[in-house]
């Protein structure tokens, strides 16, 4: 999966958990989690691939 599709579901289920929990997230705020934990995720990814 890339990148771009990770940065997709992350927006989805955050926009999802905002919905639910009624959490005051801003686009901004929710743009860099999701920044980050696509960062995060790639990272994860490059290296259990290098481990193979």
């Amino acid at each position: 999966m890339n990148w771009l599709a990770q940065l997709g579901i992350f927006i989805l289920i955050l926009a999802a958990l905002k919905y639910l929990l009624g959490l005051p997230i801003s686009i901004v705020g929710s743009l860099v989690l999701s920044v980050v934990v696509t960062l995060v995720f790639a990272g994860i990814s490059s290296i259990s691939r290098r481990d193979v």
